[in-house]
């Protein structure tokens, strides 16, 4: 996973989720994803292969589509 010079990683994740009108609880709950994992990560922190898989599970949806620069 590629990411910029702060240790950041491009995401879909938090647009993905306001999209879809959620709040980050239900989206946790529904993935499997720690929420407070979640929140990192949709701040641009690397995401472990397990959430990665979760989070590409939960919205139907290759990990390009969430990570472009993955």
């Amino acid at each position: 996973m590629k990411s910029s010079n702060d240790g950041l990683v491009r995401t879909r994740l938090r647009e993905l989720r306001e999209e879809r009108r959620l709040p980050q609880w239900i989206v946790a709950a529904g993935s499997g994803v720690d929420p407070a994992r979640l929140s990192i990560i949709e701040r641009g922190f690397p995401p472990r292969e397990s959430e990665v898989a979760k989070m590409t599970k939960y919205y139907g949806l290759a990990s390009e589509d969430i990570w472009p620069e993955r």
